[in-house]
């Protein structure tokens, strides 16, 4: 019997082994593969934000292609021996400054500096028109200074362009002026064509362009002026001798300036400057201790002042430096927003200007 069960056991191994089997089953199949998910490059399911609206950063108007040139700040002279001047018409912004004498100054800031064929006279700088002109990454352009500007200039590394120091062929002496009895001080002028064509070859610091991510400081827009009161006619005291007048045109929807009794003339084309926006700083002037022409300092650091534009004015704050620029708020903080066009900002004495509209304006 037992002979006969192990004969069986070992036929069935023989035939195991015949049939290429196994008596403890093996898994040698490949495993199944993992199911992966498939890859789908993401999509955007939102349209694409529109590119912001380039602008001219002087005076907000809209334009094709970003600007990369830098504006041109140039000083020119408002004594009353010097008028009729030449360029301001054409010009995005006007500061007007208080200077030594109760005389004022002119910083005008041109982005498009070839719309004035001439400017000038051209007259010497002060800090604040360094600060300024710093501020808003311009190429200074001025006929020596006082001794705190031109050491400004120096130690900020400003672009700069100076008619005494430098010996650049654009600038010229007006003859015709001189032999009319003009004094020497009121004959100097530059010539913006060679000045274009010149510049880029004599090289500023920096360069001609803005760095790429530069944004000016003003803001554009609308505000509401319902609120505000009626100013048709506004006389700005610079000081206690210097005046500067705003009449409101409707026709133009802008303001004429006027100043020493008659409109201020650009000679460049016989036209009376007028300007969109007026806006008027209070800023603390001292005199400078140990100059012996009794120039200025102005303090730019913040303050309140108003905002004039379409016959009526309301009040405003400001506040500045140069890497931060002009910031001007509403009273309550609000951002305040300019009508895009040109500027006139009369920097007055805190102490003894004033603003007077078709009523007074309370300081």
């Amino acid at each position: 019997m037992r002979k006969t069960v192990f004969i069986c056991i070992l036929l069935i191994l023989v035939l195991a082994m015949l049939c290429g089997c196994t008596l403890f089953p093996q898994n040698t199949s490949e495993p199944e593969p993992r199911l992966i998910p498939p890859v789908h490059e993401a999509e955007d399911e939102t349209e694409a934000a529109p590119a912001a609206q380039a602008i001219n950063w002087l005076n907000g108007e809209k334009i094709d292609e970003p600007l990369k040139e830098r504006p041109y700040a140039v000083v020119i002279d408002n004594a009353s021996g010097a008028l009729p001047t030449k360029g301001l018409s054409t010009a995005d912004l006007i500061f007007e400054f208080n200077v030594e004498g109760n005389m004022t100054r002119f910083l005008a800031l041109f982005q498009d500096i070839s719309a004035a064929p001439t400017i000038g006279p051209v007259r010497s700088c002060r800090s604040y028109d360094v600060s300024m002109a710093i501020a808003f990454d311009a190429i200074y352009t001025h006929a020596g200074g006082s001794p705190m500007g031109l050491n400004d200039i120096i130690i900020k590394h400003v672009a700069d362009l100076d008619a005494v120091y430098g010996n650049y062929k654009f600038f010229f002496r007006d003859k015709a002026r001189r032999r009319s009895g003009y004094a020497y001080e009121h004959t100097l002028f530059a010539d913006t064509a060679q000045m274009i064509k010149m510049v880029p070859d004599v090289g500023v610091t920096r360069g001609m362009e803005h760095l790429e991510d530069y944004e000016g400081p003003l803001r554009f827009g609308i505000t509401d002026m319902s609120r505000g009161t009626v100013a048709e006619a506004l006389t700005v005291y610079m000081n206690r001798s210097k005046t500067t007048q705003f009449d409101y045109s409707e026709d133009l929807g802008k303001y004429l300036v006027s100043e020493f009794g008659v409109g201020y003339v650009d000679a460049n084309n016989n036209e009376q400057v007028a300007v969109d926006n007026v806006l008027v700083l209070y800023v603390k002037y001292t005199r400078i201790e140990g100059d012996e022409k009794g120039r200025l300092e102005a303090e730019l650091t913040s303050g309140k002042g108003y905002y004039a534009k379409g016959g009526r004015i309301i009040e405003l704050s400001w506040s500045f430096s140069e890497e931060g620029g002009l910031i001007l708020t509403h009273p309550d903080g609000r951002e305040l927003r300019l009508t895009a066009g040109s500027s006139f900002i009369c920097c007055i004495d805190s102490e003894s200007g004033k603003i007077m509209a078709s009523y007074d304006v309370p300081k």
